[in-house]
């Protein structure tokens, strides 16, 4: 059974907002799949999520759109930060050894996760929206057996 949640943004500073109330109730081996066009609101939900986890400032957060992986240290664990926008395909992602990344301690953002999504059957799944110019609807859909209650 899956839950959902729906959040309204009016900007990238709530969305920040959002991404750190949201983190505080996050467990050891969660993967987020963040799922949305360009300009949707994933990295500014990635920076605030990281920042709160890691008590870093948001803005010497980068998404790793051309390394791929950016990992960090937080208080319950690694982070491992994934832009997914430049692979091609799912063996890509499993020929760089990512794949093994998704059952690690510690937490996977991953941003474009739709070319993996096969592989994400525990993922929490988390939607952005364009509503309008400065307006996001950020909709999670997560199992019950991973959401921390």
């Amino acid at each position: 059974m899956s839950t959902k949640q729906f959040f309204l943004s009016n900007s990238a500073n709530e969305t920040i907002l959002i991404a750190k109330s949201i983190a505080q109730s996050l467990k050891n081996k969660e993967v987020l799949a963040l799922l949305g066009q360009i300009g949707a609101g994933k990295t500014t939900f990635c920076k605030g999520m990281i920042s709160s986890l890691c008590d870093i400032d948001e803005n010497s957060i980068v998404s790793p759109t051309f390394t791929y992986l950016n990992i960090y240290t937080s208080k319950i664990g690694p982070i491992y930060h994934f832009d997914l926008y430049r692979i091609k395909s799912i063996e890509h992602f499993m020929q760089m050894g990512f794949d093994e990344f998704l059952k690690k301690e510690g937490i996977c953002l991953i941003e474009w996760a739709e070319i993996i999504s096969s592989l994400l059957d525990e993922a929490t799944f988390i939607q952005f929206d364009h509503i309008n110019e400065t307006e996001r609807k950020i909709s999670l859909c997560q199992k019950e057996t991973t959401w921390a209650k």
